[in-house]
């Protein structure tokens, strides 16, 4: 009896604790459960908190900062709400961010984050606001330090462990990996922790003050489950063990713990009741959260909507003012050009007044143009890159009106459009700027080549060797040097940046040389004619008569001009063909383009073979005095470049005489021309043989009626003819002396009686050569040849003299670069072809040098297929006997010296011809 008294006294005492323990379980979860319960408002704030936080992360990434390091910087001091209200908008301001926060929601971020309610953040407050909570995804190991090479484990993390960042994450570039300082929440043990591994395994999970709250609250409510287990599992088997005892003290402690059962099940009821509303409310609260983060992204996107288009509406107001600024500034250029991409002038076509005032300065108002189209284009690019994301947002958009960027499409798109716009309208300027300047530079050119030719009287190329002379220089003259020569013209009235325009191109340096070939560049105007029309004698078309038609893709000189009259641009302009000179239409009064601008013609030497091959009866490789011949000047060496002055123009050779010989030398026998293409007599005659085919008598003088008989010759008997044959026109007869070859009696003899009875036939004539000529073995000038026939050879007629008419010959004359040399030439089998400035290396060996001497240190090797831009030449190297061209190669902009062919003739460079 007195164990079950004592064992009553401690069954009883575990008895009365049963339920005040389950009870304080459930009110502690209860108490925990109290923020989700009462509103969770606290959780809104912690998302508002949590969309500053990002802001902040994105700052302190971008300047590389830490948090402490950020504070100490912005605050120094402890943080009121005004001074935190302040911080926000700059943080926003600082990262091109809407500014979305409502003062209200500033305020109640700064309550949360004020955890001793003083009204102020300190620094330790701020730090851990700023700190952002993880959950643990898996098994992980915090470190001692940043590298986990030599660093040591302070503490073993599990799956749903929660962390607080210390500082912003950072990439262990080492090892790949995205390390954070941070710590535990359940330890406060502070490390480094691995975010995400160098295979991307996350380790870490960003978790939301919900989600922690719920980790805690969970635990909270595991216990009171854990503790109503405990107590209903303890009532039970307690009351299942005293049912036994009928009587004793155990009797009444049965009892006890029998009551304890509906009180159990009461308190059971309330967890479960208090588990639902967490869970409810749990739901409740995610649907509040996610509906304030959409709220809020709406609000954000709106804000920044509205923010994207303040700032494309001040560009575009920017860009509206740069338009304005540039159609001002190119106004005074544009104003003198004609819709026909002419200059305006208020003078009369044929005044010699310089253009208009508005022009005087085209260059610095060049200048000016085109600082304001880069200013402008500065302000368009800016706006067209601050559309970039709104568009690109706006298209994505799911449909019309369902959000703040699709329904600014429109807007956006039109602030595209007006930076399209203006960049459009931009280059026009510039392009009509530049027809401008263009038409104001012919208009200089023109007028100072007018006054070289008229008040000089002297042509272009006499009037640069005058400046030459006065200059001192052999090839080239200074740009300043020359442009004072050409101010000092009379009647033109230039000012010095018009005058600047007609190089301004070559280099806006004064110590420029100009070469003859750009002088003669930008003073000779060439025309080409593309329609067929008139050449006339004057200027106005009723006044004069037609000289000629022109014919498509003749080449015309511009001597005078362009002009006005009658609505048409005419020109007075030198045809090459023929050197006929008259006034011809450019462009008719209704549009219509009868020239176009053209290049001077130039030709070269295609090669030393074409030039071979003409060299048979004529110098087709060669410069000759006259056009159908003459003296030959030179020949030509290949690759020599000529200036096209006169010509091309059909030579219509004479009747040649051909004859068919036999060498008595070595007995060829083939074709012959009587005479040289220069009308030399190539051979001359011998003596001419007969034989006899009827009997007749030989006597001793001429006179057939006073003369005596001394013998009779007979049929088959040869002849050498001494003098005639003579007609004797009193007779009726023909007579020759000759000497029979019989007996050599020498007399006169009938060939032709006076009944026209046949007494001999020529049977032969004997020729000697006077000058080198070919022997050929067809009657045709084209046939192949068999040999060259050497002076004082002697030849024996077979057939012939027949008369044949040799085909045209196309003459040229020209002008060689390389000496200045002048002479016509023969265009045959592409013998010449049309030339560009621009070569191409085709052999391994050749180089770019600093001078015109192939002795020059290099410049840099040259490699096949490179491409150069020719500056000057091709010269010839006294030295070498090459030729030789500064060149620009077009890769790298290298400037220098190089040869067209080797010393052993190999070529090095070859002109890339335009199409003949």
């Amino acid at each position: 009896e007195h164990e079950q008294r004592l064992a009553a006294k401690v069954l009883g005492k575990e008895a009365s604790e049963v339920v005040p323990r389950l009870e304080a379980e459930i009110e502690k979860a209860k108490e925990a459960a109290a923020p989700l319960l009462d509103g969770g408002q606290c959780f809104l704030t912690s998302s508002l908190m949590k969309q500053v936080l990002e802001v902040l992360s994105e700052y302190l990434r971008r300047e590389g900062m830490s948090r402490s390091q950020f504070f100490d910087k912005e605050f120094k001091e402890a943080v009121n709400l005004e001074d935190f209200r302040a911080f926000v908008t700059s943080l926003n301001e600082r990262c091109s961010r809407p500014d979305f926060l409502s003062q209200e929601q500033c305020a109640a971020i700064f309550q949360l984050a004020d955890k001793d309610k003083d009204g102020k953040l300190s620094k330790e407050e701020f730090l851990e606001m700023a700190s952002e909570q993880f959950v643990c995804v898996q098994k992980i190991s915090m470190t001692d330090r940043l590298e986990i090479a030599g660093s040591s484990t302070v503490e073993k993390l599990s799956a749903g462990d929660l962390v607080e960042t210390l500082e912003e994450p950072c990439v262990q570039a080492s090892a790949g990996l995205v390390r954070v300082q941070a710590r535990s929440v359940k330890n406060r043990t502070e490390g480094w922790l691995t975010m995400t591994g160098n295979q991307g395994t996350a380790y870490l999970h960003q978790s939301t003050a919900l989600e922690g709250f719920m980790t805690g609250l969970d635990e909270k409510l595991r216990a009171a489950q854990d503790a109503l287990t405990h107590a209903r599992s303890v009532v039970d088997k307690k009351s299942n063990q005293l049912a036994a005892h009928k009587s004793g003290p155990l009797v009444d402690v049965h009892r006890e713990f029998s009551k304890l059962r509906p009180e159990v099940t009461s308190l059971q009821v309330r967890l479960e009741k208090l588990q639902e509303e967490v869970r409810a409310a749990e739901q409740e609260q995610k649907r509040r959260e996610e509906q304030e983060r959409r709220l809020l992204e709406d609000k954000k996107e709106q804000r920044s909507v509205e923010l994207a288009l303040k700032v494309s509406s001040q560009r575009a107001k920017e860009l509206s003012s740069a338009l304005s600024q540039l159609e001002e500034v190119a106004a005074p250029m544009l104003k003198v050009l004609a819709l026909d991409g002419s200059l305006l002038k208020e003078q009369p076509p044929e005044s010699t007044s310089s253009p208009p005032e508005a022009v005087r300065e085209p260059l610095s108002l060049q200048r000016a143009v085109n600082k304001a189209v880069a200013e402008m284009e500065k302000i368009a690019g800016a706006l067209r890159e601050c559309l970039k994301e709104p568009l690109l947002k706006a298209r994505k958009a799911p449909g019309k009106g369902s959000n703040a960027w699709q329904a600014s499409r429109e807007d956006f798109t039109a602030f595209l459009k007006q930076a399209q716009s203006a960049e459009g309208r931009s280059q026009e300027l510039l392009e009509m700027l530049r027809s401008a300047c263009n038409a104001l530079t012919q208009e200089v050119q023109g007028r100072v080549s007018a006054a070289i030719r008229v008040d000089r009287k002297l042509a272009l190329d006499e009037y640069f060797a005058e400046l030459l002379k006065e200059a001192k220089a052999q090839e080239s003259v200074p740009k300043k040097f020359l442009e004072a020569r050409l101010a000092a013209l009379p009647g033109l009235g230039f000012s010095d940046e018009q005058l600047q325009l007609i190089f301004h191109d070559a280099s806006e340096e004064t110590n420029v040389e100009i070469t003859r070939r750009r002088f003669l560049e930008k003073f000779e105007h060439y025309y080409r004619c593309v329609k067929e029309i008139a050449l006339t004698s004057e200027l106005e078309v009723k006044q004069g008569h037609a000289l000629r038609k022109l014919e498509v893709d003749e080449v015309l000189e511009a001597l005078e001009g362009p002009k006005s009259e009658g609505g048409m641009a005419r020109v007075r302009a030198r045809a090459l063909k023929d050197n006929i000179e008259g006034w011809v239409a450019v462009r008719g009064s209704m549009g219509s383009v009868y020239l176009q601008e053209s290049t001077k013609p130039h030709l070269f030497v295609a090669s030393a073979a074409v030039a071979a091959a003409q060299a048979v009866g004529g110098a087709a490789s060669a410069l000759d005095t006259e056009f159908g011949g003459g003296t030959e000047v030179r020949t030509l060496k290949p690759g020599e470049v000529l200036e096209v002055l006169e010509g091309p123009r059909s030579n219509i050779p004479p009747i040649i005489q051909r004859v068919k010989v036999k060498a008595e030398t070595d007995g060829a026998v083939g074709w012959m021309s009587l005479k040289t293409r220069t009308g030399e007599d190539a051979c001359r005659s011998g003596s001419m043989s007969y034989k006899c085919i009827a009997s007749v008598a030989m006597t001793n003088q001429a006179d057939i009626k006073v003369c005596d008989v001394l013998r009779k010759i007979e049929v088959a008997e040869m002849l050498i003819v001494l003098e005639g044959p003579v007609d004797d026109e009193e007779n009726g007869v023909t007579r020759i002396k000759a000497r029979a070859s019989r007996d050599g009696l020498e007399g006169w003899m009938t060939i032709k009686g006076n009944a026209g009875s046949i007494y001999a036939e020529e049977s032969g004539r004997e020729y000697s050569v006077e000058h080198p000529a070919a022997l050929q073995k067809a009657f045709s000038e084209k046939s192949d040849v068999i040999r060259i026939l050497q002076a004082e050879e002697l030849l024996k007629l077979l057939d012939g003299p027949r008369d044949l008419q040799s085909e045209a010959v196309v003459r040229v004359k020209c002008k060689a670069i390389s000496d200045s040399a002048v002479g016509w030439t023969i265009l045959r089998n592409r013998n010449l072809r049309n030339w560009t400035a621009k070569y191409r290396c085709v052999g391994g060996g050749a180089t770019l040098q600093a001078s015109d001497s192939a002795a020059s240190e290099s410049v840099r090797s040259l490699h096949p297929g490179e491409v150069l831009d020719v500056l000057e030449g091709p010269k010839l190297d006294a030295k070498t006997d090459l030729l030789r061209v500064k060149a620009k190669a077009e890769k790298d902009g290298a400037v220098g010296w190089a040869s067209l062919q080797s010393m052993q003739g190999k070529p090095l460079l070859e002109c890339i011809a335009e199409r003949s």
